[in-house]
């Protein structure tokens, strides 16, 4: 975890997962791997055979619909600076700068 605040902290991205490559014979459990992976700040992965690219793009991709929601966040949250607010409700919680850069950096990627 160390290593991953490190990257981040300089602007990198953490590559790899909590786990191992050699689950070829098991792409569910390499899957499941790589989702801890991601919700512990891990960006991206190397793998060692193409049958686990498809696996690492959707793990480690964003969806059609985050990708949707980012946009309906950044164009809320502009709107809102607009008039002279800094923290909104969106869509049922409170977003704020933190929150926005956030989907701003999933759009980056998306492009």
């Amino acid at each position: 975890m160390m290593a991953v605040m490190a990257a981040r902290a300089a602007g990198i991205l953490p590559l790899g997962f909590i786990g191992t490559v050699a689950g070829l014979s098991d792409p569910e459990g390499y899957r499941a791997m790589l989702r801890r992976s991601r919700k512990l700040g891990f960006a991206c992965a190397s793998c060692v055979h193409p049958s686990q690219v498809e696996v690492i793009n959707a793990e480690y991709g964003d969806s059609a619909e985050a990708v949707a929601e980012a946009r309906r966040m950044v164009a809320a949250f502009a709107e809102s600076l607009a008039k002279g607010v800094g923290a909104v409700s969106f869509e049922g919680r409170m977003i704020d700068e933190p929150v926005v850069e956030r989907a701003r950096r999933l759009l980056a990627r998306a492009r």
